[in-house]
């Protein structure tokens, strides 16, 4: 039984985090006061992020080798893979998109040949979002000091009172 899916890494349910932490980032700028505290101003929600401790086995992954080197490439592309929770990726619930950031192995049991048996992975897993799903706001009209690309700087005329030649 599925437990859920990372692009096309796939978790069985007795393989599924048995650890499992997820953070969410609320931004705030702090501004200085004179004679007073400091004051909050809201900046925008963080990315989600999560660390999952998963137990690989060689009954639910026959090439646990294998299945590490997947994850190993996944976070090597560096591109963003589907989470699902769920028995099928395609009716599964979707959690977003995410990218590996780190991945740690440890406790592993090696068969009599040298063989994984099985491991121990911690993944990190940051949300990635799509240009279009960021909130971009341009400012239409430029402050005065900030000219297009291209355009000149303006001349001061001879009777400025920025003028050399006075």
């Amino acid at each position: 039984m599925t437990w859920g899916a990372l692009g096309d890494f796939v978790f069985e349910a007795n393989a599924g985090p048995f650890e499992e932490d997820v953070a969410w980032d609320i931004a705030y700028a702090e501004h200085a006061r004179i004679g007073r505290k400091a004051t909050l101003q809201l900046t925008g929600l963080g990315l989600q992020s999560a660390t999952w401790k998963i137990r690989l086995h060689h009954q639910t992954h026959p090439d646990i080798a294998a299945a590490l080197q997947q994850l190993k490439d996944m976070a090597e592309q560096g591109g963003p893979q589907e989470l699902t929770f769920g028995s099928q990726p395609d009716t599964g619930a979707w959690a977003g998109h995410f990218v590996i950031e780190g991945i740690k192995i440890a406790d592993i049991a090696r068969a009599p040949g040298g063989r994984i048996h099985s491991a121990e992975v911690e993944l990190k897993l940051k949300e990635w979002v799509e240009r279009e799903g960021l909130i971009v706001t341009e400012n239409p009209k430029p402050p005065p000091a900030v000219r297009p690309a291209g355009q000149q700087k303006p001349k001061i005329a001879a009777d400025s009172a920025y003028s050399k030649d006075k």
